[in-house]
């Protein structure tokens, strides 16, 4: 019964919380901030990152008028090995993930009206 009255009572004292972005980690990441990695073996899976921005913020919030239009989509497959011997009380592991990306980006305040097909990105070793 105290405990329910202890959960209770914080619960009814709780405030707003507040918070920003910390970072940017995309579905697939494994643990806490990505820093952690699946048990020992070999795994596959795909990033699929895809990012739709029309609206420039400050830093409290407020909306910039800018007509941005920010589109942004990837394919990334990756293969994982991870090793089953411990170095260091650590498993070491390999993982690579080449990607392909389309964009296009449009900014009429800067002048800026680009749109590139699909073409290689960035790879991930």
């Amino acid at each position: 019964m105290k405990k329910a009255l202890a959960v209770l009572a914080v619960a009814l004292a709780a405030t707003a919380g507040h918070a920003q972005l910390n970072g940017h980690n995309l579905r697939g990441d494994y643990g806490l901030m990505a820093g952690s990695q699946p048990p020992p073996g070999i795994w596959v899976g795909l990033l699929y990152p895809n990012i739709d921005i029309d609206k420039l913020r400050d830093r409290d919030g407020n909306e910039i008028p800018s007509n941005l239009d920010l589109d942004y989509q990837a394919i990334a497959p990756y293969l994982w090995w991870v090793s089953k011997t411990k170095i260091l009380g650590a498993n070491y592991s390999i993982f690579v993930a080449p990607s392909w990306a389309n964009s296009s980006l449009e900014a009429p305040v800067l002048g800026v009206d680009s749109t590139t097909g699909v073409g290689y990105g960035d790879l991930y070793v």
